[in-house]
């Protein structure tokens, strides 16, 4: 996830050339194989070395922020199911008491009817992500459920291969019993081998068809991040130390 390598590549050289020694610079970049060109130093010089350090730190705080909520219509204030899918009946949009969102209108409900049949077991709320081996995720949603007779539900992270096939899943508790909008979460799980998608999903659980009344399960707010790549984390860094050094060498 986040910027590719080569706008790294761009902007490690050209940081480095206007805050540290031209020697210090070449051996750092021979030593990481990125190449480092004349035009470098000239291009750096003439913006100053604050302008550089503000840049690169700009730059990978930008990247950082592309680490935020990546699932789309996360809180359902489309209106509708826009960018998720739905594998059983029974989902709907609740307002009201069935919102969690402070400013929204809607929550994602699925009736778990006296009505249904056994063949209905597990109702899926889910949406799907590009992820890669390695990446560490973290998931949340906030989930309320009324009038649990005979279902249960969770909050689940599955990892996908090319051929759509689950190597790799993970659940929150799982809720059992009536509870007010709850944050449910799965924390840092490392995508494995051969990850190429990541499936963050709402899940019920019909234990049993319910004989008394309609059990509600509501989800609301999934939120869906990756931790920063190691060349983001080193982007910022070197631009704060950059920044440090420029402040240090004006006091000088």
């Amino acid at each position: 996830m986040g910027f590719s390598f080569s706008e790294q590549t761009l902007c490690f050289p050209f940081f480095l050339v206007a805050v540290l020694p031209e020697n210090v610079v070449y051996n750092i970049c021979n030593r990481l194989h990125i190449p480092i060109l004349p035009i470098w130093k000239e291009k750096a010089m003439s913006i100053g070395r604050t302008g550089i350090g503000i840049f690169v730190l700009g730059f990978a705080l930008m990247a950082l922020s592309a680490q935020a909520n990546l699932l789309l219509n996360p809180d359902f204030e489309t209106g509708d199911f826009t960018s998720w899918t739905t594998n059983a009946p029974g989902w709907r949009l609740g307002g009201g008491a069935d919102n969690h969102t402070p400013s929204g209108s809607f929550g994602a409900v699925n009736d778990v009817s006296t009505t249904d049949t056994a063949g209905q077991q597990y109702r899926i709320l889910q949406q799907e992500m590009a992820a890669s081996p390695g990446e560490l995720w973290s998931a949340s949603v906030y989930l309320r459920t009324v009038n649990l007779e005979s279902s249960q539900s969770f909050l689940e992270v599955q990892f996908w291969n090319n051929s759509d096939g689950v190597i790799g899943q993970f659940q929150s508790s799982i809720v059992s019993s009536d509870q007010p909008f709850t944050l449910m979460s799965i924390s840092d799980v490392a995508a494995p081998a051969g990850t190429v998608k990541i499936s963050v999903r709402g899940v019920i659980e019909m234990v049993s068809v319910p004989t008394g009344n309609t059990d509600f399960h509501i989800f609301d707010d999934f939120e869906a991040t990756v931790v920063p790549e190691p060349s983001t984390w080193a982007l910022i860094s070197l631009g704060a130390a950059g920044l440090a050094l420029i402040r240090r060498r004006k006091k000088v």
